[in-house]
């Protein structure tokens, strides 16, 4: 169990990579519901369902959601195929042991145009690095890359090579919640080599499409680090 707090982020950062009607939306691991109450809000039409496993965070949910509905991520909660605009898994993928058998789920409930948005923790983020590889530490936390319910860990051409080989088409991978801002960012991106700017970033924002088959997505990941 984790306090409330966890299960409350908005998470305004990823509105950015949402249509202006994101339709029929399936939120995966929504918490409280803060963040589909907020597609609500300001996103034109959005219907969200949401899926979550804690108790507590689902019975808020289901206060400020369309739908939600209680239990882990599987085929046995019966949810409707080829039903979904949007599925959206929030720092959630790395809560599975396998992040292939949610992606195929999801590949099955989403309709034939329909999108993931995801945002994932980056485990070569520079402070991270710092700690594993200069400070000799690997020390899990409440929160953040070493949260201690995370299973999976993620880079950013592993994010890429995950969804691919899943079945999907990645049309946007972007870094977010960079470290630095402003100049000093601008400046790091000036100077770093581009295979060495994923450090810069605490996670990456993904948006992909359903391939014409699994493992047809595009071989190279997209070539901008920045939104």
């Amino acid at each position: 169990m984790k306090p409330d707090a966890y299960y409350a982020n908005d998470r305004p950062e990823m509105l950015a990579f949402f249509p202006a009607a994101p339709g029929r939306v399936l939120d995966v691991g929504c918490g409280n519901g803060r963040f589909g109450a907020m597609l609500k809000d300001k996103l034109a039409g959005a219907e969200v369902w949401g899926v979550e496993p804690v108790a507590a965070a689902h019975a808020a949910a289901a206060v400020v959601l369309d739908q939600a509905v209680h239990g882990p991520f599987d085929a046995t909660l019966g949810l409707p195929e080829a039903a979904f605009d949007t599925i959206v898994f929030n720092d959630s993928l790395e809560h599975f042991p396998d992040p292939a058998p949610p992606l195929a789920l999801a590949r099955r409930l989403l309709k034939a145009d329909g999108r993931i948005i995801s945002s994932i923790p980056n485990v070569r983020c520079w402070h991270h690095l710092k700690r594993f590889v200069v400070d000799a530490e690997w020390q899990y936390e409440d929160e953040g890359i070493l949260d201690r319910t995370h299973l999976r860990f993620f880079t950013y051409k592993s994010i890429h090579d995950t969804f691919r080989s899943a079945g999907y088409r990645v049309q946007q991978l972007h870094g977010i919640g960079a470290r630095w801002r402003g100049t000093k960012l601008a400046l790091a991106r000036a100077l770093l080599p581009h295979a060495v700017q994923d450090l810069l970033y605490l996670q990456f924002a993904v948006v992909a499409t359903k391939a014409d088959e699994v493992g047809d997505g595009s071989a190279a990941a997209p070539r901008s680090f920045a939104p």
